[in-house]
């Protein structure tokens, strides 16, 4: 009877385990897939590029936020590539006003 219920007992951790292993390989950590970038603003006020940030950050695409008192305003941020790498070709636009 002990030897059953001790069989029993180690089958059951060894598949528990297992699962757990096997969950965490299928599911890699979120923070892998993001990066962390410094984002030069515009010279415009209110800066567009400031207020996509805020919105992004607010609906949790953005983390680790911080605004660097600068002119152009320099903003730290992390988030996935796509959202980053969105925001840096924004940065790179020049306001219609700079072309006269």
């Amino acid at each position: 009877m002990m030897n059953n219920l001790t069989a029993y007992s180690l089958f059951l951790c060894l598949s528990l385990l297992s699962g757990c292993a096997t969950f965490s390989t299928q599911h890699p950590p979120i923070e892998a897939d993001r990066v962390t970038r410094v984002i030069v603003g515009s010279a415009e006020h209110p800066d567009p590029i400031l207020q996509k940030v805020l919105e992004l950050k607010e609906a949790g695409l953005l983390s680790k936020v911080r605004v660097r008192e600068s002119f152009p305003v320099q903003i730290e941020l992390t988030g996935s590539i796509e959202v980053v790498q969105a925001l840096e070709s924004l940065s790179r636009v020049q306001s219609f006003n700079d072309c006269f």
